[in-house]
């Protein structure tokens, strides 16, 4: 590396620090050098130049800004938010990208451990049984205890077409499981519709991409052309997305009424989002499926159509994700990724670790997934099974 090309760096890397400096509490540090802010950014200037110059072994700039800024973020002691490196940012932009190589399982951490919220539908997760709630313990046979989720998620992508293997816990008596798991090319496809009985529209929604909302309209506008009675919304094993497309879509539903509401720590991140009235409100019967996977902007879309009697909601309890993350760039090409807004359904429940309560309870027993996949195939599930049964009387002749 040159001369110039290592000043550059380091130019980057203070105003990395700068940064650092600024969310540790130093906002007016500039204006005001005796405040406690300034102070406290003297304490962490000082440790670092004396570990820069007095550490028996050479250390990089890089690697301790990196660090102190992790364990920051770590202290804070929420899961979601994180600071980010050059490389988990690059994949958050997979998202917007629509694939990647991977495994096809949306992760979150609850009490330290690695938790499988679901796996996406069609892919080599769920094609050899990975289910939500599974506790993900062992990674090509390294512990992930304690693992970041930047970490986790580094570990099950990557090329396609090399296998890797997972030992997972499952349910209340913890059983090991392991499993080898090929990576493909993940399509991240949003929505899938299909015709039940006749008369019933089905649309799964398996995230809240950027594309949601059109393939969802042009889901609905396909079923204008044929004898649909009634709808099921099926949400379960979704990890949820962006906020505004889980509020247009709610929206799709109701005439009026509270969607949902955002509370942050700033004015601009508190915010009322309320339903509007249109001709192309969609007024058949509905039914909305849940589980344990559903999290965060799934949850948005059940909590208002619950608390506004819109639709049945049948399953068992959601994951109970209630926070708004924001992504703020920083130099280097790193991220910080904050919680920035809790939101609360129309009823004003926060739903954080609680998830949304089904109207009518339904477990699906593990005989079912014994069945093979074709078996499932041609058959409904026991939850969607009653989904059909409460619409039959509500039909819209």
């Amino acid at each position: 590396m040159t001369e110039k090309n290592r000043f550059h760096r380091l130019q980057k890397l203070t105003y990395l620090l700068i940064i650092v400096l600024l969310i540790c509490g130093a906002r007016d540090l500039w204006r005001n050098f005796a405040s406690p802010g300034h102070k406290k950014a003297k304490f962490f200037l000082k440790t670092f130049n004396i570990i820069q110059s007095r550490y028996i072994d050479k250390t990089e700039p890089e690697h301790l800004i990196y660090s102190a800024v992790d364990s920051m973020v770590k202290s804070l002691g929420d899961p979601y938010s994180q600071f980010i490196s050059q490389e988990a940012y690059d994949e958050i932009r997979i998202f917007e990208i629509g694939e990647y190589g991977g495994l096809g399982i949306v992760v979150g951490i609850r009490d330290n451990n690695i938790i499988v919220i679901s796996p996406i539908e069609g892919t080599p997760a769920d094609e050899v049984g990975i289910k939500p709630g599974d506790v993900i313990v062992k990674i090509d046979e390294i512990s992930c205890v304690g693992w970041s989720l930047q970490e986790v998620v580094k570990k099950l992508r990557g090329k396609e077409g090399i296998k890797v293997s997972l030992h997972i816990e499952r349910g209340k008596q913890q059983r090991v499981l392991r499993f080898e798991i090929i990576r493909k090319i993940i399509e991240l496809r949003t929505v899938y519709s299909k015709l039940i009985n006749g008369s019933i529209g089905y649309i799964r929604i398996a995230d809240f991409g950027n594309g949601t909302l059109k393939s969802f309209k042009d889901a609905i506008t396909g079923f204008d052309k044929k004898e649909v009675r009634s709808l099921i919304l099926d949400l379960r094993n979704n990890p949820g997305g962006f906020i505004d497309q889980a509020v247009e879509i709610s929206d799709c539903f109701l005439s009026n009424g509270l969607i949902v509401t955002t509370k942050g720590r700033d004015k601009s991140q508190t915010k009322t989002y309320r339903a509007t009235n249109s001709k192309e409100d969609i007024h058949l019967p509905l039914v909305v499926l849940i589980n344990k996977g559903s999290a965060s902007a799934a949850e948005i879309v059940a909590g208002a159509l619950q608390c506004n009697k819109r639709a049945t909601i049948i399953g068992t309890s959601s994951f109970g994700k209630g926070s708004v993350q924001g992504i703020f760039p920083l130099p280097d090409k790193t991220a910080l990724c904050l919680t920035i807004a809790r939101y609360y359904i129309p009823d004003g429940s926060l739903i954080d670790g609680k998830g949304i309560q089904p109207d009518i309870e339904i477990k699906i027993p593990n005989s079912w997934y014994e069945k093979s996949i074709k078996e499932q195939i041609e058959s409904l599930d026991p939850q969607l099974e009653k989904a059909v049964e409460v619409l039959k009387n509500r039909m819209r002749p």
